[in-house]
């Protein structure tokens, strides 16, 4: 059985903006992270900032197209910065291997049967069930296919 590892603050805070997201009122549109699905609260530059100057110092810059894509702080600051592919699928890619190694543990937390959960105290099942929901947001977040740009 894997242990149950306590959730980060980083984690909570995804749980929290998944839950806000899926709970949005009717008309308010959050646009959702290029990368990842989550709302966005930042915009990623692709190719980033750090590298169009060169890009086109080195008359190359038609090679690329540059767009800014809308991005949760996790992705665009943590993730990614100026690294990670300089078209908006080679970043997405990248933060999707960065989600499997960053979140390794949480993903393996095993399933329970809801028999399981209600023998246990309610401190407990809550806390697993926490880890539950950690999982399954983490989990879409690798599978986002998000939009093309």
């Amino acid at each position: 059985m894997a242990r149950l590892h306590a959730l980060s603050v980083v984690q909570r805070r995804q749980l929290q903006a998944w839950e806000q997201l899926l709970s949005r009122p009717m008309g308010i549109d959050l646009e959702p992270c290029a990368y990842c699905g989550l709302p966005a609260s930042t915009i990623d530059h692709v190719p980033p900032q750090s590298v169009r100057a060169a890009l086109v110092a080195q008359n190359i810059a038609h090679r690329y197209k540059f767009v800014e894509v809308p991005a949760c702080r996790e992705c665009n600051s943590a993730i990614l910065g100026p690294r990670g592919g300089w078209t908006v699928v080679e970043r997405r890619n990248y933060v999707k291997k960065a989600l499997r190694r960053r979140y390794a543990a949480v993903l393996r937390i095993p399933d329970w049967t809801d028999r399981e959960l209600s023998e246990m105290a309610a401190g407990l099942a809550q806390y697993i069930q926490v880890g539950i929901n950690a999982r399954e947001l983490t989990r879409q977040r690798i599978e986002f296919r998000g939009a093309t740009y």
